[in-house]
């Protein structure tokens, strides 16, 4: 039995030698693999895949006594059990046609014709997956790259993001040019309205997803740098989570359906903080406002201060009332 270790050498597996990498016995069950260099022919080019060059490379330093390449070997081993799977109900396939009209280059079983394992596949919508498949369905870890320049790259299943992925995402924007250049309208940089596209960088996320939307806990990053951590159900935020801004003012709480409600904290880039009811990610309720010498408490409308304040001064502990109506203070006349 014998496989391609590199250019025109191949290893026979099974065959007793006294060579340096002879192995004493194997941790993950079955024989130890005794092998042997020996000059290639022209059959033998034509049978090893790419995996099973790779497997010798694995188990040359995985079995190796040294103690330095032993401590490697926990790191080693996910990749040794992987290059060790029975590959022999597949086939590996380049440039055909699956599920009608998608170009698929990767694996397929030998039984049903459809992808299996890991393949690189051109969808309807003209993105492209690369990774696992499971019965002919986008399932495992992958990589999905979209015609818009979106790129997702984490976990999927039957074609679905779900388990935890990354995701980032870029808006289409399109420039007018008054002077279409021929040349750069033949090379396709322009369209015929003489309409330039770029793609712009519009948000990062990195979390949980479930059926193609974010669901569980997740850190979503805007364009404009402001950043959401927390719980996510159907893509908005929802639960415990906390919002910081790029100004450096950030605000803690419950959110639900992507909106802050219910108590909560806001730090202003300022200093000021605010702990209290939010409605719609706002002051809205009862609440404290603290700045740098005293604390107001009373009764926020749509961010702004309305009713009787109780003012407290830091230094001397004073309490003064007072009385605001849309966040300005009304002056009793003595």
């Amino acid at each position: 039995y014998q496989r391609r270790v590199h250019g025109d050498y191949y290893i026979n597996m099974g065959s007793k030698c006294s060579s340096q990498f002879e192995v004493e016995q194997d941790e993950y069950g079955g024989p130890p693999p005794s092998f042997k260099i020996v000059p290639a022919t022209s059959e033998m080019i034509k049978q090893p895949t790419g995996i099973e060059r790779e497997y010798l490379e694995f188990v040359k330093d995985f079995n190796c006594s040294n103690a330095k390449i032993k401590e490697k070997r926990e790191n080693l081993r996910p990749l040794v059990l992987e290059a060790r799977r029975d590959l022999s109900s597949l086939k590996l396939q380049k440039l055909i046609l699956v599920n009608g009209n998608n170009l698929y280059t990767g694996f397929i079983s030998r039984e049903k014709g459809i992808p299996e394992y890991k393949g690189i596949i051109e969808l309807d919508d003209k993105s492209v997956y690369e990774g696992e498949f499971k019965e002919g369905a986008l399932t495992g870890k992958g990589r999905k790259i979209f015609p818009n320049s979106d790129i997702y790259q984490g976990a999927f299943l039957n074609g679905a993001f779900h388990g935890y992925g990354e995701f980032l995402g870029y808006e289409e924007k399109t420039e007018q040019n008054q002077d279409v250049m021929k040349e750069e309208l033949n090379q396709g940089k322009l369209n015929a309205e003489g309409e330039k596209k770029n793609h712009v960088y519009e948000y990062e996320y990195k979390g949980e997803y479930v059926n193609g939307k974010m669901n569980g806990n997740g850190i979503y990053t805007g364009k404009d740098g402001c950043i959401y951590e927390g719980g996510f159900v159907n893509g908005k935020y929802e639960g415990q989570g906390e919002y910081k801004r790029k100004n450096g003012g950030r605000q803690t709480g419950q959110w639900i359906g992507g909106c802050m409600k219910g108590q909560g904290r806001r730090v202003y880039a300022d200093g000021k903080i605010y702990e209290g009811e939010f409605e719609n990610s706002i002051p809205n309720g009862k609440g404290v406002l603290t700045v740098p010498k005293l604390t107001l408490a009373g009764t926020w409308v749509n961010n702004k201060k309305n009713g009787e304040f109780l003012l407290k001064l830091f230094d001397d502990g004073e309490e003064v009332k007072k009385q605001f109506r849309h966040d300005k203070e009304i002056v009793q006349e003595p």
